[in-house]
């Protein structure tokens, strides 16, 4: 098992994306990532009292752009699939800027195991690190 995403691309033959104790996708890197079908372009916006009111705004703008295929919250902003994300990039800049919504950051790339989990289960991965216990916490007197 590992929450590492690279690592599991470079690696295995065959996986699983688990959500909340279910298997939500599973099948070859390369495969999962092909099902997507579009480039992804991320959009975060400003945490906040407007997040969810800046979010759904975006949103609703977003699904109606010719060529997104596919609109999604997640945790800090939008996922939207697009064939020609390069494009759509673009347009959704001029869009949100017309409309008055702000935008902390935008960037358009090819799906990676990182957009198979946010499609599946809504939100991005995060990896915490385990703190090791302190100095001579388990020395024995």
């Amino acid at each position: 098992t590992t929450q590492y995403m690279e690592e599991a691309d470079q690696l295995c033959e065959r996986l699983a994306i688990i959500d909340k104790g279910k298997i939500v996708a599973e099948g070859s890197p390369t495969k999962l990532k092909a099902d997507i079908g579009a480039d992804v372009v991320t959009i975060r916006l400003p945490q906040g009292d407007q997040f969810s009111q800046s979010q759904e705004k975006a949103l609703d703008l977003v699904r109606k752009l010719p060529g997104v295929v596919r609109a999604a919250p997640f945790d800090e902003g939008l996922s939207v699939h697009a064939p020609d994300g390069g494009k759509t990039l673009l347009d959704i800049v001029r869009l949100l800027d017309s409309e008055k919504v702000t935008v902390k950051q935008i960037a358009v790339a090819q799906p990676s195991l990182d957009e198979v989990f946010l499609l599946h289960t809504g939100r991005q991965m995060r990896i915490e690190e385990v703190k090791s216990p302190a100095r001579g916490a388990w020395k024995r007197r």
